[in-house]
């Protein structure tokens, strides 16, 4: 299991370092959901990414309370998928989210923190 370093995003943009993926990796979590992972897939076939969830039910204000499970994002090959935010569901008490994968060959990860505006 890696740890995937985080990058900030801000207006100007952000040039990002990729790192390749293992079975399963953690990226730490900003409050605010405001943590993406970008996903790409350089291989043949498709891949599987699967955000482990932690709380399995959620309170939604004025609906209810929600099931919440794993969230499972197909990259398909030579392609790639920006996934998030990263809600609190899917983060634990170290703040960090645990991501897996069914392949893992050819398949690179950055992670993005949206940095917050100043007011």
């Amino acid at each position: 299991m890696a740890v995937i370093p985080v990058q900030t995003m801000t207006r100007a943009g952000a040039a990002l370092t990729y790192t390749a993926v293992t079975a399963s990796d953690t990226v730490l979590v900003a409050s605010g959901e405001r943590t993406f992972v970008h996903v790409k897939n350089a291989s043949a076939a498709a891949t599987n990414v699967t955000i482990l969830a932690v709380t399995t039910l959620v309170r939604v204000p004025g609906v209810a309370r929600l099931v919440m499970g794993s969230q499972l994002i197909t990259v398909p090959a030579n392609s790639d998928r920006l996934i998030g935010p990263i809600p609190p569901a899917f983060v634990n008490a170290l703040g960090s989210a645990t991501l897996t994968f069914s392949a893992t060959a050819s398949v690179t990860i950055a992670a993005v923190l949206m940095q917050q505006e100043s007011s």
